[in-house]
């Protein structure tokens, strides 16, 4: 792994975001390009979202939203946009970018100095090792589909606004990503976007391609929990959810207004919240899930099942 000293996060601009640079806006007063790519956090007191041009140097914002400290990191190469909570035994972590490995960026936390997987928030090394924060769910969604599905979010914009609020994604291959990276299979494309979930120890994911955004949610069954991957127009919005309330499966169709289950009728927003029907103001429960290029995934996940194939 490739560490980087202070001087060389300062010079790359790999510092972290906090509340101080930030100031929170309505989405209903902002007029940006309506494909402006956005990360959006979803919580229990509502959504709020980062541009990802913000993200493409600090890779992290320390955040506290609506009390709640948040960590959101986000790589540009890999794709991956996560979102943690920092708490572990009681203490709150700060964290940044501390190095490279297989093309992926590294975590540390400034108060125990240990290393941190971006896209699982497992430690990998150091005194918390095996510790893992919980996930919180975190979409990826241009600013047109954010102002139609979730019009009461808030948008993080820096005090000083940046010359541009675009982002590119990133097309080129990463420095020598084949030849350093232990894990890489050619199961599919290094690049290939996909959803990885993780429940008790299993690990599964889901390339985007399959994602059809005119078919019903896909259901599927790992480790004996019954999931559905809800979504919106773009593949790229996924997040897995558990399909069991109150004990029971539900099964899901597509709906021109989110999904709806055919159990009850009720209607589903895409962030897994019941908005009419029977089960209204219900939320599925959220599972460990996040998009990310395939290389990104196997970096950490080398045991991993792939959607259409037989195990690796």
């Amino acid at each position: 792994m490739k560490i980087l000293d202070d001087a060389a996060l300062q010079k790359r601009g790999w510092l972290p975001l906090s509340d101080d640079e930030l100031r929170w806006h309505p989405i209903r007063a902002l007029s940006l390009p309506d494909e402006t790519p956005m990360l959006v956090q979803i919580g229990d007191g509502g959504s709020w979202a980062l541009p990802w041009s913000m993200m493409l140097h600090p890779h992290v914002a320390n955040l506290v939203l609506a009390g709640r400290p948040v960590v959101i990191s986000a790589c540009a190469n890999c794709m991956i946009g996560a979102a943690f909570d920092p708490v572990v035994q009681g203490q709150r972590l700060l964290f940044r970018v501390i190095g490279i490995w297989n093309g992926v960026s590294v975590l540390a936390d400034q108060q125990s100095g240990s290393y941190w997987n971006t896209s699982n928030g497992e430690a990998i090394h150091g005194p918390l090792k095996g510790t893992r924060l919980a996930m919180l769910p975190m979409r990826q969604l241009t600013i047109a589909q954010l102002q139609m599905e979730q019009p009461d979010c808030w948008v993080g914009l820096p005090i000083i606004p940046p010359d541009s609020l675009q982002f590119t994604p990133v097309s080129h291959k990463p420095t020598n990503i084949r030849e350093a990276h232990s894990e890489l299979t050619d199961l599919l494309p290094w690049d290939e976007p996909v959803l990885g979930v993780s429940i008790a120890g299993a690990e599964h994911c889901y390339p985007l391609a399959q994602l059809d955004a005119t078919a019903d949610p896909l259901h599927d069954n790992l480790a004996g929990e019954e999931l559905v991957i809800l979504f919106g127009g773009d593949p790229w919005s996924a997040l897995a959810y558990s399909r069991r309330l109150d004990g029971t499966p539900l099964n899901f169709i597509r709906h021109p207004e989110g999904v709806r289950d055919t159990n009850s009728g009720t209607l589903w927003n895409f962030n897994g919240e019941a908005v009419a029907g029977p089960h209204r103001g219900r939320h599925l429960e959220y599972l460990p899930s996040a998009v990310q290029r395939w290389y990104a995934w196997i970096a950490y996940h080398p045991n991993t099942t792939l959607s259409g194939t037989s195990p690796p």
